[in-house]
Order: C-alpha cells, then sequence, then structure tokens
C-alpha cells in the first residue's frame, strides 16, 4: 500500500511538473503578444503611435528575454531548472506591476524588460525540462508546449478584440497576467525535475566551456531558429498594422493576431504525432519553404481579407518549426538541455529584438511588400541552414 500511494504521488508530481511548464509557455506567449494587440491603446497614452510604440518597446522587452536566455540556460544546468523557473515567474509579476503603475515611458520600459527577462527563463528552461521529463517524446511535448504558446496568444488577441471594445484598460490586462504569473510560481514550487549530472558537484566544466562544447553542434540550427523568429515575429507583431493599410478596421486588425496563431495550433498538434525517430531535418525544411511561398505570395494581395488568408497559410505553415527545432538541439546535446535551450532560444529571440526595427520600420512606412519579400528571404535562408544541418548530421553518423 505505502509503494502504490508513492508511485502515484509521483506520478501526480510528474503531472503536476509537466503541466506548469506547459502553462509557463502560456504566460510567455501571453507577454509577447499582448504588447503588440494593446499597442493601439498604449501607445497615445504615452504620446506615441501604434507602430512607433511596438517598435521600441518590443524591442526593449526581447532585450531582457535574450540575456536570460543565455544566462538562465546556464544557470539552470548549475543550480536547477525548478529554482529558476520559480524565480522568473515571480520576475514576470513583478514587471507586470511595473506595467500597470508606470507614470512615465522609461519606466515602463523596465517593466518591459523585467518580463522579458522572465519570459525568456519561462521559454527556455520551460522548453529544457519537458524534454527532461519525457525524452522518449520529446517531438510530442516540445509540439505540445508551442500549441499552449498558441493558446495564450489566441487568447490574448480574442480577450482584447472583445474586452477592450466594452471598455476594460490595458491595465487591467498587464495585472491580470501578473497575477497568473504567481500562480504559476505557486505551481514550480510543487514541482520536481530530474537531477542530472551538470546540477551536482560532479560536473566541475565552467558555463563557458558548456556552451564551447555545444556551439559546433548547434550553430547550424540556431541560425535556423533566428531566421524563423525574425520572420514570425514581425507576422505577428505588425499583422494588425498590415490590416489597417489594407482597410481592415480596429477589431478585424486585433483579431487577426488570433486567427493567426489558430492556424499554427493547427499545423502543431499534426506535428506533434510525428514518429520520434523521424529525422527531423525533412519535415523542417519543408516547412521553411511553405513559409517562404505563403510569404512570397502576400505580394498579390488585392484587400485585408485575402491578406488575412494569407497569414493564416503562413501561420499553418510556419507551425512546427520553432519546436521541431528546439526538440533536436536539445534531444542531441541532452548532457546539457539547459544550455543547449538557452542558447538556441536566446539567439533565436535575438530576432524579435532586430525584427521590429528593420521590418516593423518597413511596415511604418507603408511599404509591406517590401517586407514579406524580405520575410521571404529569411525562410529561404532558413531552409538552406536545415539543408545543412542534415549534411553535417549524416557526415558525423557515417564517422
Amino acid at each position: 500500500m505505502i509503494q502504490r500511494e508513492t508511485i502515484e504521488m509521483s506520478t501526480e508530481r510528474k503531472f503536476l511538473s509537466t503541466f506548469t511548464s506547459l502553462f509557463c509557455i502560456t504566460l510567455f506567449a501571453m507577454t509577447a503578444n499582448m504588447l503588440s494587440a494593446l499597442a493601439y491603446k498604449i501607445g497615445p497614452d504615452f504620446g506615441m503611435s501604434e507602430a512607433k510604440f511596438v517598435k521600441w518597446t518590443f524591442s526593449i522587452q526581447f532585450t531582457g528575454f535574450v540575456a536570460m536566455c543565455f544566462l538562465g540556460g546556464s544557470a539552470s544546468d548549475r543550480f536547477g531548472k525548478r529554482a529558476c523557473l520559480l524565480v522568473c515567474s515571480l520576475l514576470v509579476a513583478l514587471g507586470c506591476l511595473i506595467w500597470i503603475t508606470a507614470p512615465t515611458l522609461w519606466v515602463l520600459y523596465i517593466g518591459a524588460i523585467i518580463v522579458g527577462m522572465g519570459g525568456g527563463m519561462l521559454e527556455s528552461v520551460g522548453c529544457a525540462v519537458l524534454n527532461d521529463l519525457h525524452p522518449t517524446r520529446s517531438k510530442l511535448f516540445m509540439n505540445l508546449s508551442q500549441i499552449f504558446y498558441c493558446l495564450g496568444a489566441i487568447g490574448v488577441g480574442f480577450a482584447v478584440g472583445f474586452l477592450s471594445k466594452r471598455g476594460v484598460g490595458w491595465r487591467w490586462f498587464y495585472g491580470s497576467m501578473g497575477a497568473l504569473a504567481v500562480l504559476v510560481a505557486v505551481g514550480f514550487a510543487y514541482s520536481r525535475f530530474p537531477v542530472k549530472e551538470s546540477e551536482t558537484s560532479a560536473d566541475t566544466s565552467t558555463a563557458w566551456e558548456r556552451v564551447l562544447e555545444l556551439i559546433p553542434n548547434i550553430w547550424l540550427p540556431t541560425l535556423a531558429i533566428f531566421l524563423y523568429v525574425f520572420g514570425e515575429t514581425a507576422v505577428y507583431a505588425f499583422a494588425p498594422t498590415y490590416l489597417k493599410q489594407l482597410g481592415a478596421g480596429d477589431q478585424a486588425a486585433t483579431l487577426s493576431i488570433a486567427v493567426f496563431w489558430g492556424a499554427v495550433v493547427i499545423g502543431r498538434i499534426g506535428c506533434s504525432f510525428l514518429p520520434q525517430n523521424q529525422t527531423y531535418e525533412p519535415v523542417i525544411g519543408t516547412l521553411f519553404l511553405l513559409s517562404a511561398i505563403a510569404a512570397f505570395c502576400q505580394n498579390l494581395v488585392t484587400g485585408w481579407g485575402s491578406g488575412l488568408v494569407l497569414l493564416a497559410l503562413l501561420g499553418l505553415a510556419l507551425s512546427g518549426t520553432w519546436p521541431l527545432i528546439v526538440s533536436m538541439i536539445t534531444i542531441r546535446n541532452m548532457k546539457y538541455s539547459g544550455t543547449a535551450a538557452g542558447i538556441a532560444v536566446g539567439c533565436g529571440a535575438l530576432g524579435c529584438v532586430l525584427s521590429p526595427l528593420t521590418l516593423g520600420t518597413i511596415f511604418d512606412k507603408g511599404y509591406p511588400k517590401l517586407a514579406f519579400t524580405l520575410l521571404g528571404g529569411c525562410f529561404v535562408l532558413g531552409l538552406v541552414c536545415i539543408i545543412l544541418t542534415w549534411l553535417r548530421e549524416r557526415r558525423l553518423q557515417r564517422s
């Protein structure tokens, strides 16, 4: 009886740990998408246009994200993933508190950096622990994690589109997100994750030595993640601006975020059924190719309706790219899964910083065709990186 109760408790604890790790990705999605969904309200409050507010605040928030991906991934391999996830959940709550009380734009930027720092660890370390908990089903759980991401993005799009029209102020949305961050922290307080050698005194390697060991194995797929995120960020951050340029109203433009991520969910559900032993590169390469085609086809649109349809098709094409690349990198480098995931997600997140400053400026100036042409080019380069990764992996298997 005691043994049975112990097993049941272990199963319950594993379920709690898995669910909390999945839901922390939802929380990260809310931090990433709420900004662009509410920009048309927040920007004017601080004397800025919607596009300009997104361009600068998004980049500032993801600067914190990138920094904490690198630091958090290494720290999680040394000090434990549970402690890092608990801290970063509280960082999101603190950042949201600063947002809702910010008297000036500069104070709001501080809150944005802190929210980004918490989100960086939630995304990178959260993905790493899911692979640690389920190493034989990593494709399933990486796609499942991104389905939870999409649920957060879709929920934000629908909630903002529905409630803001009924007089709900933007600070209420950030206050609710802060409360959810506290609940996630409570969940992590009761979670348990596998303890790896890198988290014990048996591993004497430094963080820099771990990075140097990993770089030759992961630089090509990491570059592919950067190109993917660079393009994806421009799509969901500036989809409302783009559709307004095509003649859409505020509500239809805001709901485009939900439409885009809804299509991504459908694709990721499909990718979650991929066999674990199937080679990663052919599927990832195909998704990059389809994404490039969908982006190039935006140059043919004649109105916001056709533009929205193509955004949905682009979301479907992009669906499994990120989770499959992160799964591939983490599973092939399980010894330092936190550091590997941190490098990959952190480098990818540089795209979140640079995309608004480059493609965002192009959208803001009213040149969407040029922006989507550049997006298609990014996805083609991502395809090249994946082909080179596949050739390198085959060479290593033969040697």
